[in-house]
């Protein structure tokens, strides 16, 4: 059952759209009720002191909490937490235990995942990685020339960049070991600017990732590899560790009708303040927002006259985004400020803000690596709680697989793109339009020889789908080309382009259709083909009409040339050659009418309109020619030169 069709849902919100939707004040609810902060607010005990949870300024009544707590009762919280904290595998997509519960189970409670208990496991690695990160900080563990090891670079992106990077960031207090640094943009200059700052005998790479299979990871290890080998033409193991930090959101069986997956943003201190507050206190959308602070600073510089400004900050912007301000304490406030009468009109509409903004409040003792952790998990929890009152799994890596696949294709890509440029077919270049997005290309492809394209140059755009080569790419040329399988938009109509399979027309054979062995370079041949034969199968054809008109003229033809050719001489009479010129010059003019830089005289014409003469006369049955009626020489002629005044 979704959301929406949960009746314990549907009763909360006929509650609040008749209730208090319009009606609720955060502020006049303080007023009313002086325990509210009691009510509403939580302390969530820690060995380094309290955690302060206060969600009293929301727009909540004690009746609407109540009826979220039935919410959650009714959507199955209880029940999912219970099986989180058991070990079942509540990742149905990945048929996986959601386990990150395991690394915050200090009290080392026995989790049991397919009845082995995990828990000496985690220890084990925690412990390893505890006694490795002494060796660096002791100098045990030392570089290849028996160096302390100084830096430390960590290679990840996502999870694996931003969960230890907001680590170090919020613990820099506590720092005794290397400088850290991080590496996660595909952009050479991240790499760049960090390694020619480090020497080489005291860096330590890690190259943090779940699968190895990331592309920017992968390209930003070996780049590292090269830059440390041409400094010291030697490489040692690096220390890899996965991280495990990312979250994803996938959808269950069918499509939610509601939103999930708010967008989250922020800056630490005031920063926030002289950037989007505005958004939040006088914009259009309702933002909540989540206030986070210390008690006490790790840094109390001038006596900690630093952290109690920020401190009135932190408490400030809650209030002000619960009160606001109205328009009379808005006008007073310029008035005792000196501003003249004709200023404050000017001014006094962009001083006013509404209030009844919804906040929530975070007040740690300290940051320590403990409150940090904890912090931590009331998010992930958070997450937790989220996706399963909007039923959907919060845990499966959501894109991972089309993430993967779209590795694979850069992959395969890269490798083509190499090979074109060492061994380029003639007459085609083909390349990626900049080296930022693999997955659009352009290419220029020369017209075949003795075609009405010779000595034409044609650009094109290829776009390749995130999962190529499992699904065929689109081409379209991006100049002006008249053929039976190019639309006017320039689309390229062949079967090689065909999903692959059978055709459900039944048309082409799936041998014919693209597949994943097929290649770039096989896809140009065979559009440099398609150029070639101007006679395609009507059934793959963008442009029926065309096609039928080219073969009605190719039939006319041939019946004309059967019933004049001399009955004991194979080679046909000057009239003829006349008669079949005319004839090429009618098919060469609708082709390329609109080409006259590429347009060909008839002689450079007739072995085109041969070919494809004999080849269609040759394909077809004796029945389908007579359906068209018998030519004679004048009628044949006749029909020339009308389809000549038509062109």
């Amino acid at each position: 059952m979704t959301l929406t069709r949960d009746p314990k849902f549907q009763d909360l919100k006929s509650f609040v759209d008749s209730e208090e939707r319009n009606t609720l004040n955060i502020y006049e609810l303080f007023k009313e009720d002086p325990q509210r902060f009691s009510k509403f607010s939580r302390l969530l005990p820690t060995r380094d002191g309290p955690i302060l949870f206060d969600f009293s300024k929301h727009r909540i009544t004690d009746a609407t909490f109540q009826k979220l707590i039935d919410v959650a009762a009714s959507r199955g919280v209880n029940t999912m937490r219970q099986d989180m904290f058991s070990g079942k595998c509540i990742n149905f997509t990945e048929d996986r235990a959601v386990l990150h519960i395991a690394l915050r189970n200090r009290d080392n409670i026995p989790i049991f995942v397919n009845g082995k208990d995990i828990m000496p496991d985690i220890n084990r690695v925690l412990d390893h990685m505890e006694d490795f990160c002494d060796q660096i900080i002791s100098g045990k563990w030392r570089g290849y020339s028996g160096e302390k090891i100084t830096d430390v670079v960590n290679i990840g992106i996502g999870g694996s960049d931003l969960g230890p990077l907001m680590v170090t960031e919020a613990l820099r207090h506590y720092q005794v070991g290397p400088n850290v640094h991080f590496v996660s943009n595909i952009d050479g200059t991240h790499l760049a600017e960090v390694t020619k700052r480090l020497n080489p005998e005291t860096t330590l790479f890690i190259i943090a990732s779940k699968t190895f299979t990331t592309q920017e990871t992968i390209t930003n290890a070996e780049t590292a590899k090269e830059w440390f080998l041409n400094k010291i033409s030697r490489w040692y193991t690096v220390q890899k560790i996965d991280q495990e930090f990312e979250i994803r959101m996938i959808r269950t069986g069918s499509r939610v009708d509601y939103t999930t997956g708010p967008i989250v943003w922020g800056e630490p201190g005031t920063n926030g303040q002289h950037a989007f507050y505005q958004l939040i206190h006088q914009g259009t959308r309702l933002i909540p927002c989540d206030f986070i602070a210390p008690v006490k600073t790790l840094n109390p510089i001038r006596g900690g006259l630093h952290h109690e400004i920020l401190l009135a900050n932190f408490l400030a912007q809650t209030e002000a985004l619960m009160k606001g301000k109205t328009h009379e304490e808005a006008k007073l406030e310029l008035l005792n400020s000196g501003m003249d009468a004709d200023k404050i009109e000017k001014i006094l509409p962009h001083k006013v803000f509404e209030g009844n903004r919804p906040t929530s409040s975070f007040v740690l003792p300290v940051i320590t690596p403990f409150t940090l952790g904890a912090l931590i998990a009331l998010y992930e929890h958070k997450i937790f709680v989220q996706g399963i009152i909007w039923d959907i799994n919060s845990f499966d890596q959501w894109g991972s697989p089309w993430v993967e696949m779209a590795g694979y294709a850069l992959k395969r890509l890269m490798t083509e793109y190499k090979e074109l440029t060492h061994r380029p077919p003639d007459g085609i270049l083909a390349s990626p339009i900049d080296e930022e997005n693999f997955f659009e290309w352009e290419c220029l492809i020369t017209g075949p020889e003795d075609t009405c394209f010779a000595n034409g140059v044609f650009p094109a755009r290829i776009s390749f789908p995130q999962d190529y080569p499992l699904s065929p790419p689109k081409m379209k040329f991006t100049c002006d080309l008249f053929h039976p399988n190019i639309y006017q938009d320039g689309r390229v109509c062949i079967s090689i382009l065909h999903a692959p399979g059978d055709d459900p027309t039944g048309y082409e054979s799936s041998s014919e259709r693209w597949s994943p062995v097929q290649s770039i370079e096989k896809i140009l041949l065979s559009v440099v083909s398609m150029l070639a034969e101007m006679f395609p199968s009507v059934y793959v054809s963008a442009y029926l009409d065309v096609v039928t008109m080219m073969k009605i003229l190719c039939i006319n033809f041939t019946l004309f040339v059967r019933m004049f050719r001399a009955p004991t001489s194979k080679v046909l009479p000057i009239s003829m050659l006349i008669a079949k010129s005319e004839a090429v010059f009618v098919m060469n003019k609708l082709l390329i009418r609109k080409f006259p830089i590429h347009r060909i005289d008839r002689v450079q014409a007739l072995p085109l309109a041969t070919d494809a003469c004999y080849k269609f006369s040759s394909s077809r049955d004796s029945k389908d020619t007579v359906k068209l009626g018998r030519w004679k020489q004048n009628n044949f002629l006749k029909f020339m030169q009308a389809k000549l005044g038509m062109i």
